[in-house]
């Protein structure tokens, strides 16, 4: 028993939400609490948004309390203080949009009411977000699959300060809900995760041998981070996910990606694990996975350099000739060197001159129907920049290569592409090429026995979809507009949602956030977080607040440490 609502002409009841009282006994309650309120047939759930202590006194007559007791021998009366609390609804049985008619008593949620919250969500469908905080008993919140995945809704953001809001932590955790969900239910999906951060996602195989043995490291891994209150947090939310089967962490396979000189290449030889080795050609890219790779996401690219390109490798096409990254930069060097009408002269002409001899032994360019000297020269000079800083993705001196192809992603698996200690724009390359080979193979049905759903993990999605103009973030504003209708779902991750495109940020169906500045949580774009707003800098690590199409409010959850982190 907390207290009562309240139904008062200045704390009027409302249909989305309502005050109550709280009781000298119920110290806890603190914004982010679940509570239910019950009566008339009608049961109904909120989250704390808000909470006021005051007394009937004014600041003025507490002040000359305080000093006048402080004269003398005796004690400062103090005043009663009141103690409410607003709570926003989240979910009600039945489904009628009307305040609470009366002030009925107020209580703690429990994992039994929790139903009422998932109500809207079929049994087959849910999968585990997180548990509701503030309860002392873990009470899961699931999401909808087909509104994470696809096909009614798909997409998720996370946004939060690096280091205190876990994102890439929460990003783990949901894939393997997701795989667990999908192993449960015959569901055959694919969770494919960017690695940009040192070895961070490259150990998601380490992990305790059971829960008995998690218990263990997780103790220890509190112990050591300065967190030992978290351990039994942790361990019981762990243990209330694999009873319930919402989550198998020692199920989930991991299969990684990477590149020949990649660092973190020895871990993996070590523990003898599986792994596969990418590198790309000119000829395993498209033209506009090369634009996205020689040009930075903020820079405007002249249309003059674009057309050039195009004109190259779609002769290139026609001739049925493969070129590589090394050839077509010769072939730029003699577009450079020389005026066509030079070329022409010197290929046509029945009585060379010396001058045009030496071009007929130097052009073996493939002849366009016109180019510009300058034009020619700029896309040299930025191919040969890009050659001489990737070298780890990329081959330079054969046309193709070994890429990541549709049928390479294995389904109930976590596959990982290792990109860190790449050049920014190898990172570009691999990413978009990756996007582009998995949204084709999905709209083709590539493979009748490979993954049906796919959902993405990109870090630092800034980089890829910057709120600013930029050439390579249509790839991203595809997937993210139809990706849905194939079953193709991305979770971008970054530090400020402010950052990226809006069409990206506003196609993501759930949004999270984590410890974050005032000054991020005061744009327009976490409007929906309300008076939530104002605890989200004060989230510690595992905290977060969640928005899916399925609740009516935001709702704060917890999630536990992946198991990996805790080896």
């Amino acid at each position: 028993m907390i207290g009562y609502v309240i139904i008062t002409h200045d704390r009027p009841a409302k249909p989305d939400g309502f005050w109550f009282t709280i009781e000298k006994n119920a110290e806890n309650v603190q914004i982010g609490s679940y509570i239910i309120t019950e009566g008339d047939g009608q049961r109904i759930i909120g989250v704390v948004e808000d909470e006021e202590y005051y007394s009937v006194t004014d600041a003025t007559s507490q002040y000359f309390s305080e000093i006048m007791a402080s004269g003398g021998p005796s004690l400062p009366t103090y005043p009663i203080v009141i103690k409410i609390a607003k709570a926003r609804i989240v979910a009600r049985e039945p489904s009628l949009s009307v305040p609470p008619k009366s002030r009925w008593p107020v209580r703690f949620l429990n994992a039994k009411d929790a139903e009422v919250l998932h109500k809207n969500i079929p049994d087959d469908k849910r999968i585990l977000a997180g548990f509701l905080t503030g309860s002392s008993e873990p009470v899961p919140v699931y999401y909808h699959a087909n509104f994470l995945l696809g096909d009614q809704a798909a997409h998720m953001n996370i946004g939060g300060k690096t280091g205190l809001a876990a994102k890439t932590s929460y990003g783990v955790f949901i894939a393997q809900a997701v795989l667990s969900w999908a192993k449960k239910h015959g569901e055959p999906t694919a969770v494919v995760m960017f690695n940009v951060k040192r070895g961070d996602l490259m150990t998601l195989h380490k992990i305790p041998k059971n829960m008995k043995d998690a218990e263990e490291k997780i103790k220890s891994w509190a112990k050591k981070t300065g967190q030992p209150d978290k351990a039994e947090i942790y361990i019981n939310l762990w243990n209330s996910a694999i009873s319930t089967e919402e989550i198998d962490p020692f199920g989930i396979e991991v299969k990684y990606f990477t590149y020949p000189t990649d660092p973190y290449i020895k871990e993996l030889d070590n523990a003898k694990y599986r792994y596969r080795l990418y590198r790309y050609g000119l000829n395993d890219i498209t033209v506009h996975e090369l634009l996205a790779a020689l040009y930075s996401p903020h820079e405007e690219i002249p249309m003059t350099q674009v057309n050039h390109v195009y004109a190259y490798l779609e002769t290139m096409k026609q001739m049925n000739r493969q070129v590589s990254f090394k050839e077509m930069y010769t072939h730029m060097h003699q577009y450079a060197s020389y005026e066509p009408r030079e070329v022409r002269d010197a290929l046509s002409t029945r009585q060379p001159t010396p001058q045009q001899i030496v071009i007929r032994s130097r052009f073996n360019a493939p002849l366009l129907d016109n180019w510009h000297i300058s034009v020619a020269g700029a896309i040299e000079r930025r191919l040969g920049g890009f050659m001489d800083r990737a070298r780890g993705a990329i081959d330079s001196t054969s046309p193709s290569c070994s890429p990541i192809k549709f049928t390479d992603i294995e389904p109930y698996k976590i596959n990982v592409i290792q990109l860190y200690g790449l050049t920014d724009s190898e990172k570009r390359l691999v990413v978009n090429a990756v996007l582009r080979e998995i949204s084709d193979g999905l709209a083709v049905g590539e493979s009748q026995i490979g993954a049906k759903r796919i959902m993405i993990l990109i870090d630092e999605l800034n980089a890829y979809a910057p709120k600013t103009k930029s050439p390579i973030k249509e790839q991203i504003i595809d997937i993210t507009a139809r990706g849905r209708d194939l079953q193709l779902s991305m979770i971008g991750i970054q530090q400020f949602a402010s950052g990226i495109d809006t069409q990206v940020y506003g196609n993501c169906s759930t949004k999270v956030i984590g410890n974050s500045d005032i000054a991020e949580i005061n744009s327009p774009l976490y409007k929906y977080l309300g008076e939530f707003s104002r605890i989200v800098p004060l989230l510690g690590k595992g905290e977060l607040i969640i928005y899916h199409p399925m609740y009516a409010s935001p709702m704060p959850v917890i999630f536990p440490v992946p198991l990996h982190e805790v080896m």
